[in-house]
């Protein structure tokens, strides 16, 4: 048999062209196998890379998880309600956080996902819970608060019924004692109308006016106002008591209210111009004037005076009752008298 080469020798520039055709086929597939083989290794380690950040991020979620729960237990310790909850998160958490110690691979995915997913169902149990918890206290504070509410309500009425029977009481004893004054003036009109026709001293003048006009004062005895006056007189009294613990302090001098025509004529001798009026012109000699004692404490102070809390109350509250100081008898007046009070209804 015979042996053909190829290409023929009596043609080398084909047999050139062909060795340089198979040798660039040969590198062409050489080149491609290593394409190949390089894609497929680039494929791992995108595979490779793609699990370990799977494993990274499953690492991450599950460590905020253990933060979250752990700060959850702890804001529900006092809360004995969440007990069953707050033991069920304590559980995944001692079961999560080996996990976290060291590096996460691939293979640990599926473990950190798990406890994550048990973990956060705790939390979401263990938040329930506490909200729920929340709700009752809450209810308990306004229930609380209601509670509160129904007792001060409680506390005005009564204040209120124990003023209303404060009022009715001293209403009660304005009644009695307006009674008491209806019946003293019905007297005195009886004796002065007896002493009157026996005697011609009342000729109804200044410091001459008929007895029957005036009457006693109750807290003060031996002493007289004109007896329309003397109910005011009583409520003012009975006002400076409330304030001050004692009833009005009229001078305990026998002419410190209605002074008779006599009583001035000596008032007068005594104490002459301007502190004594001239006997028929003064307004106690119309039972309508008062004089508040004027006496010193034992350390020479005044008890009652300008400046006094007494006679600035007086001054100050007198009007309401038909009694002041006339503008003469003020500190600043032209004859200066702080016992001074008048009445002028």
């Amino acid at each position: 048999m015979r042996l053909i080469l190829w290409p023929p020798r009596s043609h080398p520039v084909v047999a050139a062209v062909v060795v340089v055709c198979l040798v660039v086929s040969a590198w062409v597939v050489v080149s491609d196998q290593r394409t190949a083989s390089a894609q497929a290794r680039a494929a791992v380690v995108r595979l490779t890379t793609a699990e370990a950040a799977r494993a990274h991020a499953a690492r991450d979620v599950l460590a905020g998880l253990v933060s979250t729960g752990g700060g959850l237990v702890a804001a529900t310790a006092a809360e004995p309600s969440t007990d069953g909850a707050r033991e069920a998160v304590r559980s995944a958490l001692a079961t999560s956080r080996p996990l976290l110690s060291g590096t996460s691979t691939a293979a640990d995915v599926e473990r950190l996902t798990a406890a994550a997913n048990a973990l956060r169902t705790s939390i979401d149990g263990l938040q329930r819970a506490q909200s729920a918890a929340q709700a009752v206290q809450a209810a308990d504070v306004a229930a609380a608060a209601q509670a509160a509410a129904v007792a001060a309500a409680a506390d005005a009425a009564a204040a209120t019924r124990r003023a209303d029977a404060a009022a009715a009481a001293q209403r009660a004893a304005a009644a009695a004692t307006a009674a008491a004054a209806t019946k003293q003036r019905a007297a005195a009109r009886a004796t002065a109308t007896a002493t009157a026709a026996a005697t011609p001293l009342y000729d109804g003048s200044n410091g001459r006016i008929n007895p029957a006009l005036l009457c006693d004062i109750p807290f003060l005895s031996g002493h007289q106002v004109v007896c329309r006056a003397l109910p005011d007189l009583v409520a003012f009294s009975d006002a400076y008591r409330a304030q001050f613990g004692i009833p009005l302090p009229i001078d305990p001098w026998p002419a410190s209210c209605y002074r008779s025509y006599d009583q001035q004529v000596a008032t007068f001798a005594r104490y002459g111009s301007p502190r004594a009026a001239i006997p028929g012109t003064s307004n106690h000699g119309w039972g309508k004037a008062i004089d508040i004692d004027d006496a010193v404490g034992a350390d020479g102070k005044p008890l009652y005076g300008f400046g006094t809390p007494g006679y600035i109350w007086m001054v100050a509250n007198g009007p309401r009752f038909g009694w002041v100081a006339p503008d003469w008898a003020l500190q600043n007046g032209g004859n200066p008298e702080p016992w001074h009070f008048e009445y002028v209804r």
